[in-house]
C-alpha cells in the first residue's frame, strides 16, 4: 500500500511539472482498492519501462489513438464470439435434425413397436424444440427445414411413408353368472369414478389381521398345554 501511495504522490507532482511539449501521456492514480487494482488494465502498461526511440508514436502521446486501439480490439473479439456463437447454434440445428431422423425412422420399423410409447414421446419433445430453440442466429425457417428433410429422409430409409401406430381396442365388459344369477354389467363411467383402495393399505390391514389372529391362537394353545388344577379336600 506504501508502494501505491508513493507511485500516485510522484504522479500528482508530475502532472504539475507537465508541460504540453513534452507529447507524452501522463500516468494514471492507481486505485487503493485491491478488487478495482486486480481489474486496472494501466498495470499492463510498460510505457515507463521501455524506452522509445525517435518519434513519439500516436499510440503512446495521443489518448485517443489509445482508446480507438481498444475498441478495435474490443469489436475484434465480439466478432470472434459472434461466429462463435453462430456454430454453437448450426450445431444445435443440425443436431435437431439427426435426432429427429432417428426418432421417426424408429417409429417406422416394426421391430421397434415395443418401444413405440417411449418412442412417441421423445418424437413430441424434439418437436417441441423447434418453437424454442430459434434465435437472431438461426431463424424459425431453418428448423422447418431440417425438420422436413429429416422427415424425408426417415421415409426414404425406412421405406415407408406413414409412421406406425398403436390401434386402442374398445373395452368389452362380460356378464357372470354367480349362483344362478346373472350380475348385471356396471356402468363404465361408475367404474371408472370408483375410488380404488392403495395396495399398502391393504397389505397393512391383513397384516395386522393375521397377527391378531396368530396372538389369538397362541394364547388359547398356551391354555391347552397348561395341566388341569388338582384340589384336594382334606376332611
Amino acid at each position: 500500500m506504501s508502494a501505491i501511495c508513493k507511485f500516485n504522490n510522484y504522479c500528482a507532482l508530475l502532472e504539475e511539472l507537465y508541460n504540453l511539449s513534452y507529447a507524452i501521456p501522463l500516468p494514471t492514480l492507481l486505485p487503493t482498492k485491491l478488487a478495482e487494482l486486480h481489474n486496472d488494465q494501466t498495470l499492463l502498461e510498460d510505457v515507463w519501462i521501455t524506452c522509445s526511440e525517435g518519434e513519439v508514436p500516436l499510440w503512446l502521446k495521443d489518448p485517443d489513438v489509445r482508446s480507438a486501439i481498444q475498441a478495435m480490439l474490443k469489436l475484434d473479439h465480439c466478432h470472434e464470439e459472434q461466429l462463435r456463437l453462430g456454430m454453437e447454434a448450426d450445431n444445435l440445428c443440425r443436431w435437431f435434425g439427426h435426432e429427429l431422423c432417428m426418432v421417426e425412422f424408429a417409429l417406422r420399423q416394426p421391430q421397434y413397436s415395443i418401444f413405440h410409447l417411449i418412442l412417441k414421446q421423445r418424437h413430441e419433445n424434439i418437436c417441441a424444440l423447434q418453437e424454442q430453440w430459434p434465435s437472431p442466429l438461426v431463424s424459425a425457417a431453418c428448423y422447418a427445414s431440417e425438420a422436413h428433410s429429416a422427415s424425408k429422409l426417415a421415409a426414404s430409409l425406412s421405406g415407408s411413408s406413414a409412421m406406425n401406430t398403436l390401434q386402442w381396442l374398445s373395452p368389452i365388459l362380460c356378464e357372470l353368472p354367480v349362483d344362478g344369477q346373472v350380475l348385471e354389467a356396471e356402468d363404465p363411467e361408475t367404474i371408472m369414478d370408483m375410488e380404488y383402495e392403495d395396495p399398502g393399505q391393504i397389505a397393512l390391514s391383513d397384516h395386522l389381521l393375521n397377527q391378531v389372529s396368530n396372538d389369538i391362537e397362541g394364547s388359547v394353545s398356551k391354555d391347552e398345554d397348561k395341566e388341569p388344577m388338582q384340589i384336594l379336600f382334606n376332611w
